[in-house]
């Protein structure tokens, strides 16, 4: 194995390992946890619960979409398929930008309207979060898909223009 090689596959790993986080995170965090937190706990140590795993899982996903940005860079440093190398650039960086809203805006305003949520005009601008939370956490899972959908494409070799007819024995 050639080092060139060795370097390759450990950013290959990586990106694997980072598009697994993406992709998992949200779907386990959607799937099970919420609801799971709002069965077993009151409606107030649930908004806890939930709000203290999406600021945590938003915080791991920032570290993931970084590294999904760096090892795109590297795998489609040699590709000639402009579009998909701007679409493979930018989706980890929109993925990141919504992971840091989520954990730096939207959970600590939930969390400043949860005592008061009594109050309709509070509960109708906490509703309005809650669907900015849920919006943000699809994006980025629509971001780690649209870099699924585009590691497959790069990673399969193009066919070529012109048919090269078969060796004859």
């Amino acid at each position: 194995m050639t080092p060139a090689s060795g370097r390759r596959r450990a950013v290959s790993l990586l990106h694997g390992l980072a598009l697994s986080v993406c992709l998992g995170g949200p779907i386990v965090f959607a799937a099970a946890m919420a609801p799971a937190a709002r069965r077993a706990a009151s409606a107030g140590q649930a908004g806890a619960i939930v709000g203290e795993a999406l600021t945590n899982l938003s915080v791991l996903l920032q570290g993931a979409f970084a590294v999904l940005f760096a090892t795109t860079l590297s795998q489609t440093r040699e590709s000639r398929r402009r579009r998909i190398v701007i679409v493979a650039r930018r989706a980890p960086v929109l993925g990141f930008f919504c992971a840091m809203v989520t954990a730096s805006l939207v959970v600590p305003a939930l969390e400043k309207l949860r005592p008061a949520l009594a109050d309709p005009g509070v509960r109708a601008r906490f509703d309005r979060l809650h669907r900015s939370s849920v919006t943000l956490l699809a994006l980025e899972l629509a971001c780690a898909l649209l870099v699924l959908w585009i590691s497959t494409e790069w990673s399969v070799p193009p066919e070529p223009a012109v048919p090269v007819p078969p060796k004859l024995p």
